[in-house]
């Protein structure tokens, strides 16, 4: 903005217009980006949960929510085909895969294959967080725009960086592709057509909608259609369009700002370690102080209730308790007690002052004792759950516990070898998450829980099995609760086994192998 004087005038005001992002895109570049306006759309048709409803209550006619269908073999299609179709944009563009692409490539692959093999899982919503970040660093690594070349704890920049900046900064790269196509007057043609489509349909369904009403035959023929291209879902399929746009423009933003390296880099080494590096402003006896503290205390504690928090490695039951009451009197607090130790380690580690890289022996010390300390709790916590388990049984929430502990106590692991000696802990950590985190979606947890109940009940080792809690969960638990069925000694478990399978069976679930493999073929054996 600037003013012009002239004299005996006033001053005129004149603007300058700012400099539009400059693209270098190709005619491949438009295929691709016409390609991410079919993901943004089968964003929304696949992966959002659908609400199931009851409608045999008191509302027949709108139904009673009673949950919701998670994606399943639409989320494993999505997820396959985006990376399917960004791989074959990166080989065209001269980008081959490395060692820690391919290991990304790997995970997100993996992650993406739960939701088809199994059924509906409340923790989904983590395997779909953890498959966007997996595709997000593996276009980075392809691209070979990481941050930090070493693969360790700065991940975490590459994950913001990746995640916020390269995609928004070139969100407007997806409409530049419109002026190759203009170039060309099949492209003008197929821009007009397609803006022609997208207006005229109103007026295309009004006229269907006549020619229905004036002869039955006709209206016939497009009866077996309407589920398919019926008003309503036509309607659905243009919001789908709509706001698929957004996400095709953050995914052709992403791929084509990597690639072209623009705007990747304003998150350089040199920042991220000198962000590290001003991090260390608080004096050390101010960090000190407080782990010291609390190392006392730890000791003081475990001193004063050894033989009550050692019972449970021996499987002795302390007087006066019940499995449940000692598996559960203190058990969450000894786990947020270990999650408070991991943030105060790593406050201590990012703020405490120190040279740069530096590895001060006295924070070494300390911070290795709170570690075994920690650890030790996490192993008496992880001795009550498991006590619990042999006397209760499995379920969903104590066998994600278990997992918890296990990360935890891996997590521990790894500090204190790093207090110890040194060597760079980021790498083994987000590795040993990685692998964990896979290991529990890919495990079929719901099978595993059905089976050790079932299987500890008719060895004698469980009093009863919870049926209903197996009837509420996947389709997992179909061929244990059929083994229930057939050899249970009550009769009362096996009648409720069977209409647990006869139930679950007429369930709207979403498309998985083991609902309509396994399950069904489970089914079919009933009488």
């Amino acid at each position: 903005m600037s003013y012009e004087f002239s004299p005996g005038t006033a001053p005129a005001l004149t603007i300058e217009k700012a400099n539009k992002p400059v693209y270098n895109l190709k005619k491949t570049d438009a295929v691709f980006a016409v390609l991410m306006l079919v993901l943004g759309f089968l964003f929304w048709e696949l992966l959002p949960p659908e609400a199931r409803y009851d409608y045999s209550n008191d509302y027949p006619d709108t139904g009673t929510l009673i949950g919701f269908k998670l994606p399943g073999l639409g989320a494993t299609l999505f997820f396959l085909l985006a990376l399917a179709i960004c791989f074959v944009w990166m080989s065209l563009k001269g980008f081959r895969q490395n060692i820690k692409s391919g290991a990304a490539l790997l995970a997100a692959v993996l992650g993406s294959l739960p939701f088809f093999l199994y059924g509906d899982l409340p923790i989904h919503i983590f395997l779909f967080l953890f498959e966007l970040l997996a595709c997000l660093i593996w276009v980075c690594f392809t691209c070979r725009t990481e941050i930090v070349k070493s693969f360790g704890g700065f991940v975490f920049f590459d994950a913001v960086n990746q995640a916020f900046i390269v995609p928004f900064a070139n969100f407007s790269a997806l409409p530049a592709t419109k002026k190759v196509l203009a170039k060309r007057g099949a492209g003008r043609r197929l821009i007009a057509a397609f803006i022609g489509v997208v207006v005229s349909v109103p007026l295309i369904f009004g006229v269907l909608a006549l020619l229905m009403h004036a002869d039955n035959s006709f209206k016939n023929i497009l009866d077996g259609f309407t589920g398919i291209v019926g008003p309503g879902r036509v309607w659905s399929y243009l919001w789908k369009i709509l706001l698929g746009i957004p996400v095709a423009l953050y995914i052709f933003g992403l791929v084509h700002g990597n690639m072209s390296k623009r705007r990747a880099g304003l998150i350089t080494n040199e920042s991220a370690h000198h962000f590290v590096d001003k991090a260390h402003r608080i004096p050390s006896a101010a960090v000190y102080a407080p782990l010291i503290i609390l190392c006392i205390i730890y000791l003081i504690f475990i001193a004063a209730l050894a033989g009550y928090l050692t019972a449970a490695f021996g499987s002795d039951l302390p007087g006066g308790y019940t499995y449940a009451e000692y598996a559960r009197r203190g058990f969450f607090e000894l786990c947020a007690v270990a999650a408070i130790n991991l943030c105060a380690l790593g406050f201590a580690w990012l703020f405490s002052k120190r040279k740069a890289g530096g590895h001060p022996k006295p924070l070494r010390i300390i911070g290795g004792t709170l570690t075994a300390l920690t650890l030790l709790l996490i192993m008496t916590a992880a001795s009550k759950m498991i006590m619990y388990v042999d006397a209760y049984g499995l379920s969903r929430l104590r066998l994600y516990t278990l997992w918890f502990l296990l990360v935890l106590a891996c997590t521990f692991i790894v500090l204190l070898i790093w207090h110890i000696r040194p060597s760079g802990a980021g790498k083994p950590l987000v590795i040993t998450c990685v692998i964990l985190f896979l290991s529990l979606y890919l495990a079929n947890t719901d099978g595993m829980i059905a089976r050790y109940n079932v299987k500890n009940y008719l060895d004698g080792g469980l009093k009863t099995v919870d049926v209903e809690m197996l009837v509420n969960m996947s389709d997992a638990t179909a061929p244990w609760l059929y083994e229930l069925y057939q050899n249970a000694p009550d009769s009362e478990l096996r009648l409720a086994a069977k209409s647990g399978l006869d139930d679950t069976y007429k369930e709207d679930k979403s498309f998985n192998l083991q609902s309509k493999v396994i399950a069904e073929n489970i089914h079919k054996k009933l009488p």
